[in-house]
């Protein structure tokens, strides 16, 4: 076993069977659904089938009238208008989102400002104020997500239907919850996305290899988002907000293999970090292929260091008095730190870690959502699940436990380190995949009896659909340990 398995809590069958027959879901799916808090009908409903119209209206913010006519206002009088992101995907999408809209609604004067990660650092800069001056911009607009900008102008709603690939992107890099509104945004942005007006995403789904796939937010968390982040952490943003907002089929094929170039490279420094980590681990005797640890990365430079933070859920990230600055949560956090203060800084967490944390605190947590029989692992499952989704953070792909299923035929090593299987339950047989299986510690052979964690999926691997089970992990039947 690779993980801690937590077993979900008890779900009354009633509410369970009432939404069955009102839903028309799966059990499974039904009882997932009870968990995660849509236990009404008319709720769970509502959640399974998300809507446009489900949106809150964006003047319930706080003067949001006002701050639309004044937009309006520099439009009409053509005013140089400067939007002031940040380096990062969120801040990149959120820059290019508003420049195509402003665009869209007549402006002529819209200017677009990265500030340099490392000589102006997160926020509204004082180099970022005098470029304003300088070009002497009246209205000024900060931006770290846009979310709420596609839908200010309600004349343009239709045709501003067609910029929520953009949205998506900046809610799914920034790893903000996939609940509610960013759900919705998520949901049909990746509608969007798949048929893209943006000719600078076509360009990035064309180099990465995504063109003509159907899209999920791994594909934009883990593949488009750290192309555009590689941008601001290697060299400036100014390349990526390009690539979002140009009209050139040809200029955006040249930024995108740029940015491709780049991010190989970005790749190569972060697994030269990693390698050398991974040394003074040995030194230090740990065994690496544990990583589920409180980490630090500090840059030093000058009398300053800029540092990065992640935790694991069970300890919170604390020990502010050391930081000029701080921002984040529990879990990640930025900061700068002066440079005679990290040594002190660097006992003080070692001393924190060790008081609070126990070996069983370092093994990672997954949590079953519902424990099935093989025969409910079918095509109406996966077509079930696919009504909750998107997933991502707060709205977690849903993990499956079916117990004392036989492998059956023979395993079969695919790719790099994989391993395709059957398993087999009564008269049921199922394709199961396990990638990556040498890190699960149990070994898959013939005949074997296991219990499986996984992902239901509709694969097409031997040319034909069929559903497979994506081992997340595995342990030997009877094995009682979680």
């Amino acid at each position: 076993m690779k993980y801690k398995w937590i077993y979900p809590e008890h779900v009354h069958a009633t509410d369970v069977n009432r939404l069955v027959e009102t839903l028309g879901v799966s059990h499974a799916v039904a009882s997932l659904l009870v968990r995660r808090g849509y236990r009404e009908p008319a709720v769970a409903r509502k959640f399974i089938n998300p809507s446009i119209d489900d949106l809150y209206s964006p003047f319930e913010f706080r003067d949001m009238d006002v701050a639309v006519n004044r937009i309006l206002k520099a439009i009409e009088g053509d005013e140089p208008i400067l939007i002031y992101g940040d380096y990062d995907a969120d801040g990149v999408t959120a820059v290019a989102l508003l420049y195509r809209i402003f665009k869209e609604l007549g402006a002529k004067k819209v200017i677009c400002y990265i500030p340099h990660r490392l000589k102006e650092g997160y926020g509204l800069s004082d180099k970022g104020v005098e470029f304003a001056f300088t070009h002497n911009v009246k209205l000024l607009i900060t931006v770290d997500c846009g979310i709420s900008a596609a839908d200010q102008i309600k004349q343009l709603r239709r045709t501003l239907y067609w910029y929520l690939d953009l949205v998506a992107l900046s809610t799914v890099a920034d790893v903000t919850p996939l609940t509610g509104e960013n759900r919705i945004f998520t949901k049909f942005g990746l509608l969007v996305m798949e048929r893209t007006r943006n000719v600078g995403i076509k360009a990035l789904l064309d180099i990465t290899g995504l063109k003509g796939h159907r899209l999920t937010p791994y594909h934009l968390g883990f593949i488009l988002g750290p192309r555009i982040n590689a941008q601001g952490r290697m060299k400036t943003a100014g390349d990526a907000v390009n690539l979002l907002v140009t009209q050139r089929e040809t200029t955006a094929k040249e930024i995108a293999e740029r940015m491709e170039v780049l991010n190989r490279e970005r790749m190569k420094l972060q697994e030269q970090i990693i390698n050398e980590a991974e040394a003074e681990m040995l030194k230090l005797g740990m065994d690496v292929d544990r990583y589920y640890r409180p980490v630090i990365f500090i840059a030093l430079e000058d009398e300053i260091g800029k540092g990065s933070a992640r935790s694991v859920p069970v300890f919170n990230l604390r020990l502010r008095e050391y930081f000029v600055t701080f921002g984040g949560h529990k879990l990640a956090a930025g900061f700068v730190i002066p440079r005679d203060a990290v040594d002190t800084f660097r006992e003080s967490f070692l001393k924190l870690v060790d008081s609070e944390l126990t070996w069983e605190d370092l093994k990672p947590e997954k949590f079953i959502d519902a424990v099935v029989e093989l025969h409910e692992v079918d095509e109406k499952l996966v077509n079930d699940l696919e009504k909750i989704g998107p997933f991502g953070v707060d709205n977690e792909e849903p993990l499956f436990l079916v117990t004392g299923v036989q492998v059956v035929g023979v395993p079969m090593k695919v790719g790099n380190g994989h391993l395709r299987f059957k398993v087999r339950a009564g008269n049921v047989v199922r394709e199961a995949i396990a990638f990556n299986y040498s890190t699960l510690g149990v070994e898959i052979r013939t005949g074997s009896m296991v219990d499986l964690l996984f992902m239901p999926t509709i694969d097409k691997y031997y040319g034909k659909p069929e559903v497979t089970l994506v081992v997340e992990d595995i342990r030997d039947y009877g094995d009682i340990r979680s």
